[in-house]
């Protein structure tokens, strides 16, 4: 939801993005894809920064894609992940993927091309540093990361600095 009371839906059969109003019974179709053409293959997570960009975690192309608002185009912001699921912006703007099939919290940085693994990335296990099927993320207002680790029923806390 964003700051005018607008609630968006990743439509995951349905690949697409949808934005409701405040009062709408219909959403509105922000996106189907990358650029509308090469389609979204079961779309998992999306965050909506504070200018109402939307991140979409793109599951089934392994990728997460950034739509500007009131723009027609889209592009993408995170490649070489295997099934990305939660997502989260920084207020410099960082980008944080939980890349699920990899086991790991990626961190890409404004404008950056490649992204370094913050943690995890040592295989699936139950140990403190691995996770088995991480699903999502959150920060705390003292920037602690939260990793929600499905199959290790348990969320894990990491200290990670954000400046």
């Amino acid at each position: 939801m964003d700051d005018s009371r607008n609630l968006y839906a990743a439509c995951y059969e349905n690949s697409k993005i949808i934005r409701f109003g405040d009062s709408d019974t219909v959403g509105t179709v922000l996106t189907t894809g990358l650029n509308n053409t090469k389609h979204f293959v079961e779309p998992t997570y999306i965050f909506v920064d504070e200018n109402r960009s939307i991140y979409i975690s793109d599951w089934g192309n392994n990728r997460v894609i950034k739509q500007v608002k009131d723009m027609q185009y889209n592009s993408i912001v995170a490649g070489s992940l295997k099934y990305p699921q939660g997502l989260f912006v920084d207020h410099m703007n960082n980008l944080y993927v939980v890349d699920g099939g990899n086991n790991r919290v990626m961190h890409w940085c404004k404008g950056c091309e490649t992204g370094e693994t913050v943690v995890g990335g040592n295989g699936e296990g139950n140990q403190a540093n691995q996770f088995d099927d991480a699903k999502d993320l959150a920060f705390d207002r003292k920037y602690n990361l939260y990793v929600v680790d499905r199959d290790n029923h348990r969320v894990q806390r990491f200290d990670v600095y954000i400046s």
